[in-house]
């Protein structure tokens, strides 16, 4: 039988300059490697069976031989599949475009640094490279460097992982279990909502870090087409940055950082004491901001699977602050 190859890639609209760029690596780069090894590869695109998404990108991540995965720009989603697979012990060849800088936490990965220039697809620079790797994972029994204290596990499943489906509840389950607050990272989506449970807890706190959306950007105004909605997510995220402002500085918190993102990612992340973390998935919906939360996850780094998960994540929170973010309240989008 046929090892597989599921490859974690940032994918886009057709006929979107991500898409083109994905569409190359895959084309040029990772297939012709998988080929010339006899591995069957795709992306999520790929799938063509009935059902959702995002569970088949669970099953296709945890059931498959190895995973590809290319964080070119730090695409948040891209970050969450590479911790899933992380999670679940899954040999891993990262590929980077050349120029930029894999996140520390992830840089202990198999990393392939690629460009698309005509001669060096040609002759197959990265081909070679992916197959080298590939061939020491296989000298390996195909099982993923991870420490000792991390064993095997079904990550739907797992007992690592709190599933609550309530994202209130998630919350207060989260905050009774992290002690006093220290340091608070947040990926906000629809914001009042989910900081206000946070912003009550700010004494003590050192450092507090958040990620707004900005409803000014291209892509926020191609997800969401009701001028209205658009007009009500500005508002409220004027008001959210206003209060976290007011708030850190009664609170004497040392280190504020409040910025906004131009993307539009499939989860919402609170990470708390760098070891404790909440993690949420959306699934469209006809709700007031196009999302509804269909499953809260809360974990720790004292459980197993927990501290590789949460390294995962607090990489790309790490990246997105370095590569992505505008300062809060910018009109502009990187």
């Amino acid at each position: 039988m046929r090892r597989k190859c599921f490859v974690i890639s940032p994918i886009g609209q057709e006929p979107s300059a991500i898409r083109e760029h994905a569409d190359d690596v895959y084309d040029y780069i990772i297939k012709p490697a998988m080929d010339e090894l006899g591995i069957d590869a795709y992306r999520a695109d790929h799938l063509k069976t009935p059902g959702r998404i995002t569970k088949q990108m669970f099953e296709s991540i945890l059931a498959e031989d190895l995973c590809i995965a290319i964080l070119t720009n730090f695409n948040p989603n891209v970050f969450y599949e590479l911790a899933i697979a992380q999670c679940g012990e899954k040999p891993v060849i990262i590929l980077l475009e050349k120029g930029q800088v894999l996140p520390f936490d992830v840089k202990d990965l198999r990393c392939v640094y690629y460009d698309l220039k005509p001669r060096n697809l040609y002759e197959k620079t990265y081909v070679r490279e992916i197959v080298a790797h590939v061939r020491a994972i296989e000298g390996a029994q195909w099982k993923a460097p991870l420490p000792d204290e991390l064993h095997s596990a079904t990550l739907l499943s797992h007992s690592a992982f709190t599933h609550i489906s309530d994202l209130s509840a998630a919350i207060h389950h989260l905050l009774s279990r992290c002690g006093p607050l220290v340091s608070i990272d947040i990926l906000a989506h629809s914001t009042e909502a989910f900081l206000q449970h946070f912003r009550l807890k700010l004494q003590g706190v050192e450092r507090v870090r958040i990620l707004f959306r900005n409803p000014e950007s291209a892509r926020f105004a191609d997800h969401v087409a009701n001028p209205e909605i658009r007009e009500g997510e500005r508002n409220q995220i004027r008001t959210a940055i206003r209060y976290w402002s007011e708030d850190t500085t009664t609170a004497g918190v040392k280190s504020v950082t409040l910025a906004q993102y131009d993307f539009e990612p499939s989860f919402f992340l609170c990470i708390v004491n760098g070891a404790y973390a909440l993690l949420g998935l959306f699934t469209p919906s006809q709700a007031q901001w196009g999302y509804e939360v269909r499953d809260a996850m809360v974990l720790s780094r004292d459980e197993a699977c927990g501290a590789n998960f949460i390294s995962s994540l607090q990489a790309w929170f790490d990246a997105v602050l370095s590569h992505k973010a505008l300062p809060a309240g910018a009109s502009g989008a990187k």
